[in-house]
């Protein structure tokens, strides 16, 4: 049985990855911020034939993720931990003119958010003997975009901090995969400048239902890193 957690629950990718999730034999941990929205989506998982529970929190918050793992935790021993880190936000624009308040959200929530989540739930997978960590990324971690500065270096910072913990765990059980989708119609396009068009761009079903594949995979492989693109490829 595996447990998975899902940061950035309420929303985008995160929650669907959750749905997707819910059609499995997988328990459901949802995090985010918003009680409301975890609830509605519990709700739906639970209708979907999965177990869920809905955990509030703050992932830029140590003390809180590290509660919530405890929690997840504590539900019951003998299962497979599970982590997704789907939870981001950006703002895009000149980096000149950004507010500093603007730049450490980005860097607190994509960057430091996964990093605790990580620190909190890996000493439970080493326990266990075998768990899986997902990061969810952004093209912007390998490819370069003029506007997306505090964006970018989160999300490429993230990249090697799971390329390092994949070195340092893997021979103990961690099997980590870095998720690189290219433009995903999500909210996180709200309120910027410039937004693709929505035909154009993936789909966050398309990117939970890679997610939910590597999740599901058998104990014998391993995927590292995949890179998901829209048919037209970087917009």
């Amino acid at each position: 049985m595996r447990r998975v957690i899902v940061c950035g629950a309420s929303s985008g990718i995160g929650r669907a990855t959750a749905i997707a999730l819910s059609h499995t034999e997988c328990q459901l941990v949802l995090v985010a911020r918003r009680r409301a929205l975890l609830e509605a989506l519990a709700t739906q998982c639970e209708k979907n034939g999965a177990e869920s529970r809905c955990i509030p929190c703050d992932v830029t918050q140590f003390q809180e993720i590290e509660e919530m793992v405890s929690q997840a935790k504590a539900w019951g021993t003998g299962v497979e931990p599970v982590l997704v880190n789907s939870a981001g936000v950006a703002e895009f624009g000149d980096f000149a003119t950004t507010p500093v308040t603007s730049i450490d959200d980005q860097i607190r929530t994509n960057l430091l958010g996964p990093v605790y989540a990580c620190r909190a739930v890996i000493p439970w997978i080493l326990e266990e003997g075998f768990g899986q960590i997902v990061n969810v990324l952004s093209i912007a971690a390998i490819h370069v975009f003029s506007g997306a500065s505090a964006y970018s270096a989160s999300k490429s910072g993230l990249r090697m901090f799971g390329k390092c913990l994949s070195a340092e765990y893997r021979k103990q059980g961690l099997r980590l995969t870095s998720v690189i989708p290219g433009a995903t119609d999500t909210a996180i396009w709200n309120n910027q400048d410039f937004k693709p068009t929505a035909s154009d761009m993936l789909t966050p079903e398309a990117v939970a239902e890679c997610i939910r594949d590597v999740i599901l995979l058998p104990r014998d492989r391993s995927v590292d890193e995949i890179e998901l693109m829209p048919p037209k490829g970087v917009l």
